[in-house]
């Protein structure tokens, strides 16, 4: 192993068990740089300059990429996901309890009252247990897999960005192998999605995610985008090529959809134009949020929610992100993640030390 392999082992070692906001603060510069390294970023107006300057104290990478990508005239207002990071997401949950219980192996305890996939097995620290939570063999779990004839395959824990999920269908002879690469994932039926979100892409489950946060007593809907696939892939991730539009307060698509190095298209390359397509029970899903965001108040007050629609319309969670959910996709469809100026003014004051 070279040794800038092994330096970066060593750091993601020691941010799991030491300091998860290192890991993130490592992910965010890199990103960044990734961008960087694909699109040219604008060159920031003197007035902007000095907005930025009055507003935060001093300047970052960041504005240049949502200067670029965004609402020049907002140019000032975006906040960088580095800061977010440091001085929201890390404020308003506790990583080390959220990395506990963020495990959807633990869903149909902590979910039991919403709709979620069924699950047909689990495996929990190298232990294959069935849909009750009773120890069984792994060939019981490639027997119920071959009864439901298709199925996906996630890692329950540490999964972002799609990594490591797996679809296998009865006539595919590797599901042993699969099965036996996880120590911890759920096998789950694959939800057949409404048909108004399989219009825009078929091949992937096209979902809804949801930013909450909960301050003052109240649950504030800080941004709402619809995430979807691009050619065959079957995951809609848009750090794993997908795209990601954002959705009005009317739950219709805004017209721009973004990939994740900032480049925009209005039109699906396999589908339909974007503006003006309404996602079916958006409201539904926000009024689902609402309810189920309280029960993680004492570790988790800023949560990423991720809904598909199955075929019959019913909001389905696939996923909480209960710690360091994206913030770039969200700024770059929908604008400064605060909206105005009064409040990102008000957001800064409380949470963000210029110095």
């Amino acid at each position: 192993m070279g040794i800038k392999r092994l330096l970066g082992k060593a750091a993601e070692i020691y941010s799991d068990a030491f300091d998860p906001l290192f890991f993130q603060r490592r992910y965010a510069h890199n990103t960044l740089n990734k961008k960087r390294s694909t699109i040219e970023f604008d060159k920031i107006d003197p007035e902007t300059n000095r907005k930025i300057r009055n507003l935060w104290g001093k300047t970052n990478g960041w504005f240049d990429f949502y200067y670029t990508v965004g609402d020049k005239s907002k140019g000032h207002l975006y906040f960088p996901d580095n800061w977010f990071f440091d001085c929201i997401d890390s404020v308003l949950n506790d990583w080390r309890s959220c990395k506990a219980i963020d495990d959807k192996c633990l869903y149909d305890f902590l979910f039991a009252d919403v709709n979620r996939p069924k699950t047909i097995a689990r495996c929990c620290g190298g232990h294959w247990l069935d849909e009750q939570y009773r120890i069984i063999d792994v060939r019981k779990v490639e027997t119920v897999c071959a009864e439901a004839g298709k199925v996906i395959v996630k890692p329950s824990v540490s999964s972002s960005g799609g990594r490591g999920i797996e679809f296998w269908q009865t006539g595919q002879n590797d599901l042993p192998k699969k099965l036996m690469q996880y120590n911890n994932c759920v096998v789950q039926e694959i939800v057949e999605q409404h048909e108004d979100l399989a219009k825009i892409h078929a091949e992937s489950i096209n979902t809804i995610r949801i930013m909450t946060m909960l301050l003052d007593g109240d649950i504030h809907i800080l941004s709402s985008i619809l995430r979807m696939g691009i050619g065959d892939s079957k995951v809609d991730n848009v750090s794993s090529g997908g795209l990601a539009c954002g959705i009005d307060e009317q739950g219709k698509l805004k017209k721009m959809a973004f990939g994740a190095d900032g480049r925009s298209v209005d039109k699906h390359p396999q589908g339909p134009v974007f503006e003006g397509i309404s996602v079916p029970r958006f409201n539904k899903c926000k009024e689902v949020c609402k309810s189920i965001a309280p029960r993680f108040a004492r570790f988790s007050r800023l949560v990423s929610w991720d809904f598909a629609i199955d075929k019959a319309g019913n909001p389905i969670l696939i996923e909480s992100n209960l710690f360091g959910g994206e913030l770039d996709f969200h700024q770059m469809c929908n604008g400064p993640i605060f909206g105005d100026e009064a409040t990102t003014k008000e957001m800064i004051n409380r949470f963000y030390n210029k110095h």
